[in-house]
């Protein structure tokens, strides 16, 4: 796994045609993002600015996703337990910046939409943000916020596309070798009931990470009432489970 340090990068996608495998990537100085510019980012752990080619949906599950790929990796951004599962984003995406606790999209015809798992780390952000930017048009809220990225080589990597993920049953499930192209990548806590043991995170914490190295990594951020857990291996996962069930 890569690395996302605090000496952010720009990872500015051009897209080549309709299919998110035709996406290819180039970098430049994190300098250029006048938001992020804007903001403390001293307590970020994996920040990340991505530009260019988006897709976005509703899962069935009724978790917000957003997706897009680079030359190095490829990108799902999981809001969980969002209240309106009706309201799409309509419009097209122009840049995606993630601020662990939070993303912010910004929309070709200019408007900036916010969404965050509400706790103290986010509010400073959204504090920030709203503070030194005006023009946030939208804000919503679930009860964890996943950062998911496979890296080349991860497994079935070049068959991890956009139609099956959006007929996956399950987002937040483990990806593994044998998994079908449409099973995912973690397993919501809603359901599970608890998250058993933990490689990091657990019971009082909010946040973990894992990494799998050049294949990928996750990261989460979880609300009050929820507690993050984070496994490593080949498969790394990372999600929210209730606080109080083990």
């Amino acid at each position: 796994m890569r690395r996302f340090a605090l000496s952010l990068t720009i990872l500015a996608l051009i897209s080549c045609g309709g299919n998110d495998n035709e996406m290819v990537s180039t970098q430049t100085s994190a300098r250029e993002n006048a938001l992020f510019q804007s903001l403390d980012t001293s307590q970020l752990r994996h920040p990340i600015y991505l530009k260019g080619g988006f897709e976005s949906w509703i899962s069935k599950r009724g978790e917000r996703v957003v997706f897009t790929e680079t030359a190095q990796a490829k990108h799902l951004f999981v809001l969980q337990g969002i209240k309106d599962q009706r309201q799409a984003i309509r419009g097209r995406i122009k840049s995606l910046l993630f601020l662990d606790h939070c993303f912010i999209l910004e929309l070709a015809n200019g408007n900036r939409l916010y969404f965050g798992v509400s706790k103290p780390e986010e509010k400073s952000i959204y504090n920030q943000v709203t503070r030194n930017n005006k023009s946030l048009t939208r804000i919503e809220y679930g009860f964890g916020l996943a950062h998911r990225w496979f890296g080349k080589e991860a497994p079935r990597y070049a068959d991890l596309n956009v139609a099956d993920l959006k007929n996956a049953g399950d987002l937040l499930s483990k990806f593994t070798n044998s998994s079908s192209v449409s099973a995912t990548i973690y397993r919501t806590s809603s359901e599970d009931g608890g998250c058993g043991s933990c490689d990091s995170g657990g019971e009082g914490s909010t946040g973990c990470s894992s990494s799998t190295g050049s294949m990928g990594g996750c990261s989460i951020s979880c609300q009050a009432g929820y507690y993050a857990c984070c496994n490593s291996g080949f498969a790394s996962s990372c999600k929210c489970c209730p606080s109080g069930i083990q």
